[in-house]
């Protein structure tokens, strides 16, 4: 190229790479910002939450490995959800509880309530097959039993004992009802064992279970 050629397009290479300067020098800006923003944006405050570490049936007595503790962005987390282990190892579950799922007071049974008032009778009751996974020991159900007056329906209080199997695995016997029906035993007061026994043989007997 020409001396004097090159002389006249020497400026418009100073402009351009100027320009390419100011470019690089805008974005190495850009990325100091992005890597020191989070530093600068203030922590968020959090809260400890109680939670499932699996799925738990209904029932479960609370074990260690069934809760753990989670840190959750305090606008976020539950009103009235357990913040300690302590609060609720050894008690029973009344409801089934998803992996991840808060703990609160109201999914879990009293430290009394796994069963009726001492003295209580234990009675076999038929319950649909669908039902049987939620029944584990320690459940409270109502049982709704048939009366002489067929337009009336007793409701019984009951606490599940045993679900469709004996503690060593030996399964209950199946009813009589129908191929979709299971047995349970309850504990249920001493005073309704009777009416009880009469609705299964001569009635009917639901067994519901509350949320």
């Amino acid at each position: 190229m020409p001396p004097a050629a090159f002389s006249s397009r020497l400026p418009r290479l100073r402009r351009a790479l100027r320009r390419r300067r100011r470019t690089l020098a805008a974005l190495l800006g850009l990325a100091v910002a992005a890597m020191l923003a989070p530093a600068l944006v203030p922590d968020r405050p959090t809260a400890p939450v109680l939670v499932a570490a699996r799925e738990i049936a209904p029932g479960t007595r609370l074990a260690p490995d069934d809760l753990e503790i989670r840190e959750v962005p305090a606008e976020l987390a539950p009103a009235g959800a357990l913040t300690e282990d302590a609060l609720a190892l050894g008690r029973r579950t009344r409801v089934p509880l998803l992996s991840g799922q808060p703990v609160s007071p109201a999914s879990l049974q009293g430290r009394d309530e796994t069963s009726l008032s001492p003295g209580s009778d234990v009675i076999a009751v038929p319950v649909d097959a669908a039902l049987v996974p939620y029944l584990s020991p320690g459940v409270p159900v109502r049982l709704l039993i048939s009366v002489p007056d067929a337009s009336r329906t007793r409701v019984v209080d009951a606490i599940v004992q045993a679900g469709a199997g004996r503690p060593g695995g030996a399964p209950l016997p199946p009813t009589t009802a129908g191929g979709s029906a299971e047995t349970v035993l309850v504990a249920v007061d001493p005073r309704e064992s009777a009416d009880i026994a009469h609705a299964t043989r001569e009635g009917w007997v639901v067994v519901a279970l509350g949320g």
